[in-house]
């Protein structure tokens, strides 16, 4: 069994690959696809912050129209840019988003790792998604502190340059015949402050809008694209999920049935047989469930990458301990109304009234022993 896993895989995926061979990650969703964005428009407006003050106040001084048409050129280059970047990104997303983890590969886009002869040629391309990302496989996205930490400098540079005006103004202010040009870098510096944060929340604003709208657009791509990793990862959870399922009705059937005296069994049929019903829902799901997942992988690229035969060995153990469970709960009712039965044969009582109540108790107790037998024999055949 190959255990010398890169650090990139962590103790609780080391398990599941060890159970079933395969796990399939989401590296990167639609969320942080979008934070992207936001990350690259904040990291722009810090870098041009300085320079930006500066050619504001000059425009402003020459004519406000021609500072308004610089901005709103501007602002549209660095839109764009941002928008040239997403597509950028969308691509690697449509590629990378969700990852397949086997016991010997990463299958990653259309490339296939090899943990132990390719792990520093897979470093290479996750250190690159990583700056693209700002997310390193299997480790959380730094993209909200990121984000929080250029909004703060944004705001920090920003007051800097407001005291730098204010100690320029207070030396120009010893000079009374400069009062203008004290009045015209208020004015200037008032409105490059004002700018900055109307264009950041216009951007926000109308990023909000088409973020919502570019995410729908995408599922729409992803639904058609028909992705086979995300169809292994969806048939995958259902299946763990359902066989959870199997345990939480086992479980309250359990209860009940413990606490199930003499003469109560038309109290609780009912409720036996509704969760039966559920029960054998989720087997059959299950069922369905593993037949999809191994037409699915064995029509796709990764049918030889995949071991299947470990993950039916994962999904028989784990499969077959509720139903194990289950047979073992309803041998045990079996023996008690097996017990009341005979309890009810021995009875000497003669009267007439009791007895014909006794009987139709009897009736019922043998209808019930019939139903357990069969549901016991229908178990024991689901078993893998």
């Amino acid at each position: 069994m190959f255990n010398n896993y890169p650090e990139y895989i962590n103790k609780e995926l080391k398990k599941e690959l060890d159970e079933k061979w395969f796990s399939v990650y989401n590296y990167i969703n639609l969320k942080e696809l979008i934070l992207t964005s936001r990350k690259d428009f904040l990291e722009i407006l810090v870098k041009i912050n300085s320079v930006f003050a500066i050619v504001s106040i000059i425009l402003w001084v020459i004519n406000i129209f021609i500072l308004l048409a610089f901005l709103l050129i501007w602002y549209s280059i660095i839109f764009l840019i941002i928008f040239i970047k997403l597509l950028k990104r969308t691509y690697l997303f449509l590629h990378i988003s969700d990852v397949i983890y086997t016991k010997k590969w990463l299958l990653l886009s259309d490339n296939i790792y090899y943990y132990k002869e390719d792990n520093e040629k897979l470093r290479k391309k996750l250190d690159f998604y990583s700056m693209e990302f700002q997310e390193y496989l299997w480790k959380p996205s730094n993209l909200t502190e990121i984000i929080s930490k250029k909004k703060a400098e944004l705001s920090d540079s920003t007051l800097k340059h407001s005291k730098k005006l204010s100690k320029i103004m207070s030396n120009v202010w010893s000079s009374k015949e400069s009062m203008w040009l004290i009045l015209a870098l208020w004015i200037a510096g008032a409105l490059y402050v004002g700018f900055l944060y109307l264009f950041y929340y216009i951007w926000y604003f109308i990023s909000y809008i088409f973020s919502f709208i570019y995410i729908i657009i995408l599922k729409i791509i992803i639904f058609f694209k028909d992705k086979v990793e995300l169809k292994i990862k969806n048939i995958t959870l259902n299946i763990d999920s359902d066989i959870q399922k199997m345990h939480h009705i086992y479980d309250l059937l359990k209860s009940k049935l413990d606490r199930f005296k003499s003469w109560e069994i038309s109290d609780i049929s009912s409720f036996t047989e509704d969760k039966f019903k559920n029960f054998y829902n989720q087997i059959s799901l299950i069922l369905n469930e593993k037949e999809k997942l191994e037409i699915i992988i064995n029509k796709s690229k990764y049918k030889d990458f995949i071991d299947l035969f470990i993950f039916k060995k994962y999904l028989k153990n784990n499969f077959n301990k509720p139903i194990i469970d289950m047979v073992s709960l309803l041998s045990k009712y079996e023996k008690l109304i097996i017990e009341q039965i005979e309890e009810i044969k021995s009875s000497k009582i003669n009267k007439n009234e009791l007895s014909a109540h006794l009987s139709q108790k009897k009736f019922m107790l043998d209808d019930k022993l019939k139903i357990i037998k069969f549901n016991i024999s229908k178990l024991n055949k689901s078993i893998l």
